[in-house]
């Protein structure tokens, strides 16, 4: 995976990468659940993938942009309670 590929270029160079790689493919053979809200684990794929190609940055500008409504009604909603 990327992320596995990433870690080839920090210390410790290939075992850090074969380490996060076997617990991916450790977690996948045993079955173990993911996040249980699709919604969530969809909004998480989406931002790591832009993230990949857009630059992290870049991506959470976007994310930070979209939500800002979001956040700002559901911080009014706690100021009034």
């Amino acid at each position: 995976t990327a992320s596995c590929i990433f870690r080839m270029i920090h210390p410790p160079y290939v075992t850090g990468a074969l380490a996060s790689w076997w617990g991916y493919v450790k977690a996948w053979s045993q079955h173990k659940p993911q996040l249980p809200d699709p919604e969530l684990r969809a909004f998480i794929r989406r931002y790591q993938a832009k993230a990949l190609f857009m630059g992290k940055n870049r991506a959470i500008a976007e994310i930070d942009a979209r939500q800002t409504a979001v956040w700002n009604a559901r911080l009014a909603r706690r100021a009034a309670v």
